[in-house]
């Protein structure tokens, strides 16, 4: 099933297309500047194709649908941390964010970066066991590594403060290594 969003439409409203059979949106042509939560939740989705007008892509937008692929605009100002993945396994491969996004950064398609150094989301695009955070990251999201079934080592930089155990459900860390964490005094490991 396909489905063409208007030019009249600027939001996709929460629950919208929830456990729907809908596999192809085309909102290139709307107005769509907000995706509410759970918009696409355990729908069939495969595909989607966003307009440059797209603000922001709320929490659990796109959770346990069957998307492989996603392109962020340029115009994306706010992305929820787990606007992929809430607590539920995501398939998601392959995340190109437009490099005028002024708001966001993707590393190699696979992971997903705020430029203000909050890592959003690694998919299941990466495929190697070990995942070493680049110097310019400097938060974890709560679902960072949800989706990715692959990292077994995750190497910590020293601009990490905190490490979430939400970060590590879900996954399949059997190594969390602190590179250079001695350089940083303010580390914790939040546990509740």
């Amino acid at each position: 099933t396909n489905v063409y969003i208007p030019y009249t439409y600027t939001e996709i409203g929460g629950d919208a297309f929830r456990t729907s059979s809908v596999l192809n949106v085309d909102a290139r042509d709307s107005k769509l500047e907000k995706l509410d939560p759970r918009a696409f939740y355990w729908s069939s989705l495969t595909s989607i194709k966003l307009p440059n007008t797209l603000k922001t892509i709320e929490n659990s937008a796109f959770d346990n649908c069957k998307l492989h692929a996603i392109e962020i605009p340029a115009s994306v100002e706010n992305i929820d941390d787990n606007a992929f993945s809430y607590y539920n396994y995501s398939i998601l491969e392959r995340i190109k964010v437009d490099e005028n996004n002024a708001n966001y950064y993707d590393i190699d398609e696979h992971s997903l970066v705020s430029k203000d150094g909050k890592l959003i989301l690694v998919t299941n695009g990466y495929t190697n066991y070990e995942y070493t955070l680049d110097d310019n990251i400097t938060e974890l999201g709560s679902a960072s590594f949800y989706n990715n079934k692959n990292i077994t080592t995750l190497n910590l930089n020293s601009q990490i403060e905190t490490l979430d155990y939400v970060v590590t459900m879900g996954n399949k860390f059997t190594t969390i290594s602190y590179v250079n964490i001695g350089n940083n005094p303010n580390f914790e490991i939040l546990t509740d």
